[in-house]
């Protein structure tokens, strides 16, 4: 997914291109009612995150999750 913001001035670079973000997921179930999911996320941000007032860049961000399910 990419994101864009509308107007640049309302971002602290002051660009519209905000980042893109990948989202896969690995997921399991069984039929006794077991259930597992890995999700993993990672956001490369783009210029429109960086702060050029203060010289800060934008750096990826992740996110890694497991969930476990029993459906009764």
């Amino acid at each position: 997914m990419q994101s864009w913001a509308l107007f640049a001035t309302s971002t602290p670079g002051e660009k519209t291109p905000l980042g893109v973000e990948i989202d896969p997921t690995l997921a399991w179930g069984s039929r006794d009612g077991f259930a597992a999911a890995f999700e993993y996320a990672v956001l490369f941000p783009l210029a429109g995150l960086d702060n050029p007032a203060q010289h800060l860049l934008a750096k990826p961000a992740q996110l890694a999750r497991v969930r476990l399910l029993y459906r009764f």
